[in-house]
C-alpha cells in the first residue's frame, strides 16, 4: 500500500521535532536550575527576617556547645523580636556565665510554626533549653478558624523536616494543593521563598520601595488581624454549639514536655488592654506550661511604635518585666 505524501512528511518530520522539543526541555531544565541556585544564594540576604531565619541553626549550636547550666529561650515572632532587648535583659539577669539566654523570634509565625521550627532544629539536634518563655497575642495560638494563617510555603521551607510533613498535613493541611505547595517548598528556595524574591526585586527596581517595605513589611498583617481582633474587644466569636479548642497550644505544649522543657505562656502587652478566652489559660496549665500574664505591662499608645509592636518607650518597660519574671524562675529551681 502506498504511502501518501502527507503521512512520510510526518515520519520524517517527527524525530527531529522530538529532538527539538528535547532540547528546549534540557535548556528550560537549565534555565530553571540556575534560577534554583540563585534563589539559595541570594536567600539569606533578603531581608532582615531571611537573615534570623538563616540564623536559628547557629543559635542552636550555640546552645549545644555552651556550658551552661540553665538554658532559656525566648521564643515568638515580631512581638518578642521588638519587644526584647538581649543585651539589656542578659544584664538585667545579672551576667551569671551558668545562664545562657537567646532568643529565635522569626516574623509572622505561629504555633504551628514555633511546634515545627523546635522539632526541625531543636528536637533533631537533641538540644533543648531549659526553660522557654513564649510571646503571643490570640490569633497567633487559636485553632483554625480564629488563626493567624499558616504561611506554607516558608514553614514547608525553613520550619519543616521532611520526617515530619505527613503529621503537618493530617494536623492542618486536608487540601491536596496546600499540602504539594508545602511539598515544593521543602525542596526548593524559588517557590518557597518565592514572596521574599519579588519583594527583593521590587526594592532593585521601584524607587523608594525598600523604606516604605522595611517600615510597613515586617508588621502590617499582624497589624490588620490585630485590628480586627479589637474591634470584635478580643472576644471569641463562635456560632452557638461549636467549642472553642487550642489543639495547636496542646501539640506544642506535649512536644515541649517530651523533652521535659518548662514553657510560659506570655499574653503580650499592647497598647489596650485585651480579653483571652480563659480556655486558652487552662489549657497551657493542663498541659504543664506556665501562664504569664503581661497584657497589664505596657498600656499605651506611646509605648509602641507602630500601634502592635513595642517601640523605644515600651521595649526597655517589658525587657526589664521579663527579666525580673526569669530572675524568679531562676531562684526558685536552680
Amino acid at each position: 500500500m502506498r504511502k501518501n505524501k502527507e503521512t512520510e512528511e510526518l515520519e520524517i518530520k517527527t524525530p527531529n521535532g522530538i529532538k527539538q522539543e528535547w532540547k528546549v526541555l534540557v535548556v528550560l531544565a537549565v534555565f530553571i536550575a540556575i534560577l534554583e541556585s540563585a534563589a539559595r544564594i541570594l536567600a539569606p540576604g533578603l531581608d532582615s527576617a531571611s537573615e534570623h531565619i538563616f540564623e536559628i541553626p547557629s543559635i542552636v549550636d550555640t546552645m549545644q556547645e555552651v556550658e551552661a547550666e540553665k538554658k532559656i529561650l525566648v521564643f515568638g515572632n515580631s512581638l518578642i523580636k521588638h519587644g526584647v532587648e538581649m543585651e539589656q535583659l542578659k544584664k538585667a539577669v545579672g551576667g551569671d556565665p551558668s545562664v545562657f539566654i537567646t532568643k529565635v523570634s522569626p516574623v509572622g509565625t505561629t504555633v504551628v510554626d514555633w511546634t515545627y521550627l523546635y522539632k526541625r532544629y531543636f528536637e533533631n539536634k537533641d538540644t533543648h533549653p531549659n526553660v522557654i518563655f513564649v510571646g503571643f497575642v490570640r490569633h497567633h495560638v487559636a485553632d483554625p478558624a480564629q488563626a493567624y494563617p499558616i504561611r506554607n510555603r516558608r514553614l514547608g521551607r525553613h520550619f519543616l523536616a521532611q520526617e515530619d510533613q505527613w503529621q503537618f498535613w493530617e494536623n492542618e493541611l486536608p487540601d491536596l494543593h496546600d499540602r504539594v505547595q508545602t511539598s515544593i517548598s521543602h525542596y526548593s528556595a524559588l517557590f518557597g521563598d518565592q514572596p521574599e524574591h519579588q519583594y527583593w526585586l521590587y526594592r532593585e527596581i521601584i524607587p523608594h520601595y525598600g523604606n516604605g517595605l522595611g517600615l510597613n513589611k515586617e508588621w502590617v498583617e499582624q497589624w490588620q488581624e490585630d485590628r480586627a481582633d479589637k474591634a470584635k474587644k478580643e472576644k471569641t466569636v463562635k456560632s452557638e454549639g461549636e467549642a472553642v479548642t487550642f489543639h495547636r497550644v496542646e501539640r506544642f505544649l506535649n512536644l515541649m514536655q517530651q523533652h521535659q522543657v518548662k514553657v510560659y505562656f506570655i499574653p503580650m502587652p499592647q497598647p489596650e488592654f485585651y480579653e483571652l478566652d480563659s480556655k486558652l489559660s487552662e489549657t497551657v496549665t493542663r498541659h504543664g506550661g506556665v501562664w504569664l500574664d503581661a497584657r497589664n505591662v505596657c498600656l499605651g499608645e506611646d509605648q509602641y511604635s507602630d500601634g502592635y509592636h513595642l517601640g523605644e518607650k515600651g521595649k526597655p518597660v517589658f525587657t526589664d518585666w521579663l527579666a525580673e519574671e526569669i530572675k524568679a524562675e531562676l531562684k526558685a529551681h536552680y
